[in-house]
């Protein structure tokens, strides 16, 4: 089985290509731990899917909750699968804006009011795991 963890943070301090340079990071260690998924980002918000192991998924999740660069850390949707969504990428990346943003009930309040509509969020996950899917047909 493959742990998938969602999960959605914020950064005040990151620029985007501070971003840029840690996905390159973190590509290369998610290769060597054989961890795949997803980071979208727009202006200061995470929201990243990461599969894989489920040890080696709870160790970088603990690393990811104690990174001073992320606040207010929330687990949207955390269970095993068969398969995984990304099984070719390190770390798949998208940078959104209002443009963008997925027709998922909550998301665009989750952009304006992140912390309020969390579990609107929560309550959407496959269908938000079905919108990220769909991001891999676009990069």
């Amino acid at each position: 089985m493959i742990r998938q963890l969602l999960y959605t943070s914020f950064s005040d301090d990151l620029t985007e290509s501070k971003i840029l340079e840690l996905l390159d990071q973190s590509r290369q260690k998610n290769h060597s731990n054989d961890i795949t998924g997803i980071l979208l980002y727009n202006d200061g918000i995470f929201c990243q899917l990461l599969e894989g192991d489920s040890d080696a998924i709870g160790e970088l999740f603990e690393k990811i909750s104690n990174d001073s660069q992320h606040s207010h850390v929330s687990i949207v949707l955390d269970h095993e699968v068969d398969e995984r969504l990304f099984s070719n990428w390190e770390m798949g990346f998208k940078l959104f804006d209002a443009g963008t943003q997925p027709d998922i009930e909550g998301w665009s309040d989750f952009l304006e009011n992140p912390e309020g509509t969390l579990n609107t969020l929560k309550a959407n996950s496959n269908v938000i795991l079905s919108y990220l899917e769909t991001f891999k047909q676009t990069l």
